[in-house]
């Protein structure tokens, strides 16, 4: 388990071999990716078979912006420094 104020990190594996690190908090914002994090099925990495690196970098982007509205939503945010 990550220690408090240390953040999970999970490996994502585009179709195209490009491998992206994102935050445990931001990888959960995809339902698919949720249940395979919950089955512990992302010890070795996330392969996405049918996406692409360029695709994935915007979900991952997207995700991103998700999950710090939710956090400013909940308390006052000086930005993306925060997260």
């Amino acid at each position: 388990a990550a220690e408090e104020g240390e953040k999970k990190m999970i490996t994502l594996k585009s179709s195209d071999g490009e491998e992206f690190q994102v935050e445990e908090a931001v990888a959960m914002e995809s339902q698919t990716i949720r249940h395979m994090i919950e089955d512990d099925c992302a010890d070795n990495g996330i392969p996405l078979p049918n996406v692409d690196s360029k695709i994935l970098s915007k979900v991952i982007e997207y995700c991103k912006k998700h999950v710090q509205h939710l956090y400013c939503s909940r308390r006052p945010c000086r930005g993306p420094q925060e997260l």
